[in-house]
């Protein structure tokens, strides 16, 4: 059993989001989350196995692997946004979301930098709407769509960079479920 996907069955976890007819195939709701990110990665369903990683860890570690994976295939993105992500992993902070929250408001959609700290804003810890109007909660797994959407645009378009881009998913996936914490201090938790 992974640590920080503590289930028996992965039925829990397919209830948050919908798979791929090809990978509905593949695996079951009865199977062990290990067996179904095993059989996701040998069918080569990097969207679902992305998704399913997203949807499975708690919030803070899915966004401690999204960073991870991030830092892996962009090292050039690292600094300012990546920095306060990895800050709000190590503390997650409501002041550190708000900043990122406003960040957000000057970035375009297609940076994975955008969705990653939208994982950190909808991750469900504090309100989305307007600071000065009533608290408004992000839609449950709001935070796993976003990253999706920050690992997605990272996926490349030739064979070698989307083999890459799941071998980063992979390995950091199943670092990020046994209790480790890569790109942040290890005195995390």
């Amino acid at each position: 059993m992974l640590r920080k996907i503590p289930f028996e069955t992965s039925e829990e976890i397919f209830n948050r989001f919908d798979l791929s007819e090809e990978s509905a195939a593949v695996v079951a709701p009865d199977m062990a989350p290990y067996a179904v990110i095993e059989a996701l990665d040998k069918a080569s369903a990097l969207p679902d196995l992305v998704n399913f990683i997203s949807h499975a860890l708690p919030p803070r570690e899915g966004i401690c692997w999204a960073l991870a994976v991030t830092s892996d295939l962009n090292p050039n993105l690292r600094g300012g946004v990546t920095d306060l992500v990895s800050a709000w992993v190590r503390e997650p902070q409501e002041g550190t979301r708000q900043k990122l929250m406003k960040r957000m408001d000057g970035m375009k959609s297609d940076s994975p930098l955008y969705w990653l700290s939208a994982a950190v804003a909808w991750n469900g810890s504090g309100g989305i709407g307007a600071a000065e109007g009533p608290v408004v909660l992000p839609p449950a797994w709001l935070h796993a769509k976003a990253l999706l959407g920050a690992i997605a645009l990272q996926m490349g378009q030739d064979e070698t960079e989307v083999d890459r881009a799941r071998a980063a998913s992979l390995i950091r996936g199943i670092e990020v479920a046994n209790g480790g914490w890569p790109t942040v201090s290890e005195n995390t938790g």
